[in-house]
């Protein structure tokens, strides 16, 4: 499986590609190679944490971090069919985009705790899932609906 998987270079101008019939596709004439590195990685990714969060639709989600995975997990989230999105995040770029990709609120965890932020915003119901897009620690269990 290694072999299928893993191999060095493939950063090069030029790689072999295992099984390239089934690992590559064409990129319509109107996406850039800039929007086309999204789609390999940070696209997939953050869909992919909205798919293992099992977002159904109607669903409340919280999505922590909006970096360019959470990002797409907020966008994986919104296509799951995701009735109330909340983005954490603080940069004002990423907070434009993540309204442009359909989040209803935004938190910023520097106005205080992140939990009575989303309790208010959620008139003390909780989120139905969360989607972690950063590497830090917080205290999410406490308002996840069980």
């Amino acid at each position: 499986m290694s072999f299928v998987t893993f191999k060095h270079g493939v950063f090069a101008e030029q790689f072999h590609v295992n099984q390239a019939d089934a690992n590559l596709a064409h990129l319509p004439e109107h996406v850039s190679l800039e929007q086309a590195v999204m789609i390999s990685d940070m696209m997939t990714t953050g869909f992919y944490a909205a798919e293992l969060a099992e977002i159904k639709p109607g669903d409340t989600v919280a999505c922590f971090g909006i970096g360019p995975v959470g990002l797409m997990s907020l966008a994986g989230a919104r296509i799951r069919g995701a009735s109330h999105l909340i983005a954490v995040g603080s940069h004002p770029s990423a907070i434009k985009v993540a309204k442009e990709y359909g989040a209803h609120d935004i938190v910023d965890c520097h106005n205080g705790s992140t939990v009575e932020q989303i309790m208010n915003l959620t008139d003390g119901k909780g989120v139905d899932k969360v989607v972690i897009g950063w590497g830090k620690r917080h205290p999410i269990r406490s308002f996840i609906r069980t």
